[in-house]
């Protein structure tokens, strides 16, 4: 990519007031940076390193380092756990294609603090968040949090690249050639991974699989919203970045189709646009999440080193104004493989439509929405926001909810999807 702007990339900084009327005793800072774009924007960029903020106590009292809690590069996956890259689609799960750092202060360390500012360079990243946890330890709860996005950041000295009609991160020179990685060293972080306090929850208790073979999806509720390490959470307090299948109960179906209607997003193509515009949704993946197999000795460690499809990516493929994301047993998936440690799913000919081939969810699927425009049609905010999980539950997305951008998802057999037909979608790109 030619660079039309002169001199580096801006920095930011944000502010956080600290909340002393909870009863943490400490408070947990996650910073996420979702689809890096790398030097050259090929299909590896999300593996290069961004360099994560430094938090400073009061302007200077006390400098805290993040650590790497998750990213491609990893060899430790943060929490009481320490595993390579490939676990990180257990449990809780990550976005395969984001990186995640952390942080944690103790209580003793902020109880004379009023403030804790988050500071560095904009990276060549399509959204970046950073969120404050306030958790107690002692009876392992998360209480609150409070989250800054990177459009709502102060920028010095140039505008904030997030901003509509503002030169955009992709105007200035790859700020990796200009900063430098922290070392990674190990934290003791309440585990991402666990299935206790972190993961997207949906209580079983009613059918979650339709007799047409549906797979329903569900918007997190308040409660979940609330307690868990979720981004995104809006009053009257649910979570609007997510949507989730019913990971109690995962789906049984030998084969899962999903059909999906894009939104206009930041980086579709490797020709992102240089002034940042208006999106539908800044950025959309696909994961499938696995049980954690550290905890529970009946489920195997992860063999396929990929479980995440990037709207980047789905836009490589796209028929009829739909993608596709197909999830099938791990011995079909291996045969479709040309290394068995790639990174990146195989495209899958399916009839007249093409898309890329998962492994089987285990635990769950999830659709991550990254700052969904509120007036856009498909944006998950639209959806009711349920207090409990049990009326979540009861609750479904249903049509006409999301209206054409409602994603969908039917199961059926190996052979039904070698005959052409899962559910009511068939090979040809009918529905």
């Amino acid at each position: 990519m030619k660079d039309n702007a002169q001199g580096q990339m801006p920095s930011y900084s944000h502010t956080f007031d600290i909340d002393h009327t909870t009863n943490a005793d400490q408070i947990i800072i996650v910073a996420r940076f979702y689809e890096a774009y790398g030097s050259n924007g090929g299909s590896d960029g999300w593996e290069q390193p961004v360099t994560p903020p430094v938090l400073r106590l009061d302007n200077g009292k006390m400098d805290i380092n993040m650590i790497d809690i998750f990213s491609a590069n990893c060899t430790n996956i943060g929490g009481y756990t320490y595993k390579p890259y490939q676990y990180g689609q257990q449990g809780g799960g990550y976005d395969q294609h984001a990186q995640y750092f952390g942080a944690k202060v103790f209580a003793s360390q902020y109880r004379n603090s009023k403030s804790l500012t988050v500071s560095g360079t904009f990276q060549w990243a399509g959204y970046f968040s950073v969120v404050l946890y306030y958790y107690n330890a002692s009876t392992e709860t998360f209480l609150s949090q409070t989250e800054i996005i990177d459009k709502k950041m102060v920028s010095s000295p140039l505008p904030n690249p997030y901003i509509k009609g503002n030169p955009s991160i992709f105007s200035y020179p790859d700020p990796s050639v200009i900063t430098s990685k922290i070392e990674q060293s190990k934290i003791e972080l309440p585990s991402f991974n666990s299935n206790k306090g972190t993961t997207l929850h949906v209580e079983s208790g009613k059918e979650s699989q339709a007799s047409d073979h549906k797979i329903n999806l569900y918007k997190p509720d308040k409660v979940s919203s609330e307690t868990r390490m979720l981004e995104g959470v809006v009053p009257p307090g649910c979570s609007i970045d997510y949507l989730i299948t019913d990971e109690k109960n995962p789906p049984t179906q030998e084969v899962l189709v999903l059909r999906i209607k894009l939104p206009d997003v930041f980086i579709e193509n490797n020709n992102p646009p240089k002034t940042f515009e208006d999106f539908e949704c800044r950025y959309l993946s696909v994961s499938l999440n696995t049980p954690d197999s550290t905890s529970n000795p009946n489920y195997q460690d992860p063999v396929l080193y990929f479980w995440t499809v990037t709207s980047h990516m789905l836009y490589n493929h796209v028929h009829d104004g739909y993608a596709y994301v197909f999830f099938a047993p791990t011995s079909f998936v291996q045969e479709q493989l040309d290394d068995p440690q790639q990174r990146t799913p195989p495209v899958y000919t399916w009839g007249n439509i093409k898309g890329y081939l998962l492994g089987p969810p285990k635990s769950a699927i999830v659709i991550r929405y990254r700052d969904p425009n509120p007036e856009w049609e498909g944006s998950p905010e639209r959806l009711p926001c349920y207090a409990t999980p049990e009326e979540c539950m009861a609750n479904p997305v249903e049509a006409p909810m999301l209206g054409e951008y409602r994603p969908e998802i039917f199961g059926g057999s190996l052979e039904n999807f070698h005959s052409g037909t899962i559910g009511p979608i068939n090979s040809e790109g009918e529905r």
